[in-house]
């Protein structure tokens, strides 16, 4: 594993922390795997049961650049791994992908880092869909009740993804959230 790079300042760049099993990688049918290898582009592998890569789907992609509730949610996350803030360079631009997900028709879903709070109000995530190497079919907005200063959300299935917030006595509150049909 390479060591992470300091700058001439001397701070550590969080994309040498870029992390692919932070839920950049999915189960993929027989036994083998979907992953984002790459930060910076849109290229995601297909490996067999036995690594051998299998397929690639890559797409033109202009990253999204991070605004400031995106930059501090990557200082805390780097603050979660130990290191102090002061110490790290943040990047201009967001990873690519957020996540990834095998859906139950075998469809392939594409979270993407919306670097903060995206492009709307209300936007929980962007979501691209593929079917077949390199065959993109659709891209859809997931949005409801969603501040990413304090909440997660997690897919529960092709159909549902649960929201975790807090009332104002910093109370958990969960909520289920239909997945819109896209029509693939």
């Amino acid at each position: 594993v390479d060591q992470p790079q300091r700058d001439g300042d001397g701070r550590l760049d969080e994309a040498d922390y870029y992390d692919l099993w932070a839920a950049r990688w999915t189960p993929g049918d027989g036994g083998g795997a979907w992953v984002a290898t790459d930060r910076n582009t849109y290229r995601i592998e297909h490996h067999d049961a036995d690594g051998n890569l299998e397929e690639v789907l890559e797409r033109d992609y202009q990253q999204i650049r991070r605004d400031e509730l995106g930059r501090r949610l990557t200082l805390e996350h780097m603050q979660r791994k130990r290191l102090a803030v002061d110490e790290v360079m943040v990047r201009d631009t967001a990873p690519v992908v957020r996540s990834l997900r095998l859906a139950d028709n075998g469809r392939l879903w594409v979270d993407l880092d919306l670097g903060g709070l995206g492009p709307t109000p209300g936007t929980i995530a962007w979501i691209d869909v593929h079917e077949g190497t390199d065959r993109w079919l659709v891209q859809f907005r997931l949005s409801g009740p969603f501040d990413p200063t304090t909440d997660q959300w997690r897919f529960v299935d092709d159909q549902h993804i649960l929201i975790l917030s807090q009332d104002d006595l910093a109370e958990p509150i969960l909520k289920l959230l239909r997945i819109p049909h896209t029509g693939h």
